[in-house]
């Protein structure tokens, strides 16, 4: 990586606390009545393969509503390496394009249809539920419409 390349704010320091750290802004505790908020004008591969996934799966008919990227740092070689899946109806939520309506509760191809049912029957959070069979199958034909949809293939 280029050493003119700032990938993070330093600002212990100058006797400053970071109090929180976003893609594009650092906040930093000045005093108790003062905060200092820095923006960046910094670009993420997160921003490139979000935007290529994003136009990608609306030319199918799916609209990525938000994602997830999970990574964690390899002990041994201290690289930051990717530690679950991204892109996937686990990791984002999938809402069809066809029906989208801004302010609406959206049909989606994802484990929101899993989530909902959980809630709704109160058993979000807790072990041991036992899905019954047509939710566990619709849930899987949600994902399957997705793949199906992304892919231009039939599954199995």
């Amino acid at each position: 990586m280029p050493s003119d390349v700032v990938v993070e704010i330093n600002a212990k320091d100058v006797g400053l606390e970071k109090i929180a750290s976003g893609k594009v802004r650092e906040i930093f505790k000045v005093d108790d009545e003062t905060l200092l908020f820095v923006a960046t004008d910094r670009i993420s591969a997160y921003d490139v393969v979000l935007e290529n996934a994003r136009d990608y799966a609306e030319k199918r008919g799916i609209l990525i509503a938000d994602t997830k990227f999970e990574f964690g740092l390899d002990a041994r070689t201290n690289e930051l390496v990717l530690v679950d899946e991204v892109l996937t109806p686990d990791s984002s939520r999938f809402w069809s394009a066809e029906s989208y309506v801004v302010g609406r509760s959206q049909q989606s191809y994802d484990k929101q249809y899993l989530r909902d049912w959980l809630t709704s029957t109160g058993n979000k959070g807790k072990e041991g539920v036992t899905l019954p069979e047509d939710i566990a199958r619709r849930t899987a034909e949600k994902y399957t419409e997705a793949y199906e949809k992304l892919t231009g293939k039939t599954w199995r």
